[in-house]
C-alpha cells in the first residue's frame, strides 16, 4: 500500500460509522471505518485546508462540531501504526506526542489499550465509559482522566460532543515536571502512572465554562496547526487546564485503581520540589545533607521513584529553562549558560544538542522563523 497525501475528512469517518450501525445495527471501530473508505476510494488527495478554530463562537458548539468535521485525517497516520493485541486487549502505541479530536460514535464492544494520557470530557449529551469491571456514565461536564495501557471503552451516540485529549507520557513528563512535585491528587495520579505504570483513572466534575472552552479552542487550533513548536504549545494550554482542575474542584474527583499496591515514598515530593528550586547550583550531596540520607541511598531512591537519574532531572530541568530564555528574551548564549547553571557555554552548548537535536543559537533561530 502505497501512501501519500491521501486523507479523508473526520465528518466522512462519522457517517461511515453511522451508516454502517444503521445498516448492521453494530458499531465498527474508528481505523475500521478508514479502512472501508480507503477501499471504496472516498478520499482526497493533497494538502487539507486547515479549519480555523480561532474563529469559533464559544457558545456555538454547533460550530464546534462543525470545524472538528473538517479536520483531515491522513491515512498515512492511520496505517502506518500497527494494532497489537496484548491481555486480550487492542494496543495502540503513541505516534504524536498530542491529539485531540471529537469522540467517535458507535464504538465496538470491545476494551482498547492507548499509550497516552487521556482525557475524556462530555462538553454535551452524554457517553458511557466502560473498564474491565465496572462502567460509568458521563453527563455534561463530567471528565475523566485515564493513565497510559489502561483497557477502556467509550461509547458515545451521534448527537452528544465528547471531547477526547491525548498526550503521551514522555511529553507530559518534560511538561508538567513541576505539577509532578506538587501534593495534591493529579500529582498523584500523575506520578504512579508514569513512575510505576499503573493503570488508574480520576473522575471529576469540571462546568464547560467560557474559561474551560477558550483552553480547548487553543488546543484545537495548535492541534490542526501542527506548525513547529505546536506540541509545547500545546501542551502549555493543557497544563492550564489541569491547573483549573486542581484549583477549583480538588473536592470534585474519584480515584479509581485497577489494583492496590502500595503508596510511593512519602518524601519524594519534597525531594522533587527542592530540586526544582534550587537545581541551578545544586549537586546530589548538597542534596543528600539537606534531606539527611546518604547520597548514594538518595540516588537509587530517585531513580526508583522516577525512572531517571538525579543528573538526567536537572539537565532536564536547566534545558527546559533555557529553551524558555532562548525564546523569551534577547539574552546572549553565555548569559544564559550562567543563569541555568552551566560553567561553560561549550558544556552548555554539548547538553542542549544532545537534549534538543539543535544547538541553542539554532533552536533560536527555528522558533524566531515560526
Amino acid at each position: 500500500m502505497r501512501l501519500e497525501n491521501e486523507y479523508v475528512l473526520f465528518k466522512d469517518v462519522q457517517d461511515t460509522i453511522i451508516s454502517n450501525h444503521a445498516r448492521t445495527g453494530e458499531g465498527i471501530g474508528f481505523r475500521d471505518a478508514i479502512q472501508q473508505l480507503w477501499s471504496k476510494k472516498a478520499f482526497i488527495k493533497g494538502r487539507a485546508p486547515i479549519p480555523d478554530f480561532s474563529a469559533w463562537n464559544l457558545s456555538d458548539l454547533d460550530e464546534l462540531r462543525n470545524l472538528a468535521n473538517r479536520i483531515p485525517i491522513y491515512f498515512s497516520e492511520i496505517f502506518n501504526v500497527k494494532p497489537q493485541f496484548q491481555n486480550t486487549h487492542f494496543y495502540l502505541p503513541a505516534t504524536r506526542p498530542v491529539q485531540i479530536c471529537l469522540e467517535s460514535c458507535f464504538s465496538p464492544e470491545h476494551l482498547t489499550m492507548y499509550d497516552y494520557f487521556t482525557i475524556i470530557y462530555v462538553i454535551q449529551g452524554s457517553c458511557t465509559l466502560y473498564f474491565n469491571n465496572t462502567r460509568h456514565s458521563l453527563t455534561p461536564g463530567e471528565l475523566c482522566i485515564i493513565s497510559p495501557q489502561t483497557p477502556y471503552r467509550v461509547y458515545a451516540e451521534p448527537a452528544d460532543i465528547v471531547l477526547n485529549i491525548m498526550s503521551d507520557p514522555k511529553h507530559f513528563e518534560n511538561y508538567f515536571f513541576h505539577l509532578l512535585e506538587k501534593e495534591n491528587v493529579l500529582s498523584a495520579f500523575f506520578r504512579n502512572s508514569l513512575y510505576r505504570s499503573r493503570q488508574d483513572y480520576l473522575l471529576f466534575h469540571v462546568l464547560p465554562t467560557k474559561e474551560v472552552l477558550g483552553i480547548i479552542q487553543h488546543l484545537f487550533q495548535e492541534f490542526v496547526f501542527g506548525g513547529q513548536f505546536s506540541a509545547e504549545v500545546f501542551h502549555n494550554y493543557l497544563q492550564i487546564f489541569y491547573a483549573l482542575i486542581i484549583r477549583s474542584h480538588d473536592a470534585t474527583y474519584t480515584y479509581y485503581e485497577a489494583e492496590k499496591k502500595s503508596s510511593p515514598n512519602t518524601v519524594i515530593p519534597a525531594v522533587l520540589n527542592y530540586i526544582s528550586q534550587n537545581y541551578r547550583s545544586l549537586s546530589l550531596e548538597a542534596l543528600a545533607d539537606y534531606f539527611h540520607y546518604n547520597s548514594a541511598y538518595l540516588s537509587n531512591l530517585i531513580k526508583t521513584s522516577t525512572g531517571k537519574t538525579y543528573s538526567e532531572i536537572v539537565t532536564g530541568l536547566k534545558i527546559n529553562e533555557a529553551k524558555t530564555l532562548l525564546c523569551t528574551t534577547g539574552l546572549k548564549i553565555e548569559t544564559i549558560t550562567e543563569l541555568v547553571g552551566y560553567n561553560s557555554s561549550d558544556h552548555f552548548t554539548h547538553s542542549f544538542k544532545s537534549a534538543i537535536g539543535l544547538s541553542p543559537r539554532a533552536f533560536r533561530s527555528a522558533y524566531n522563523k515560526k
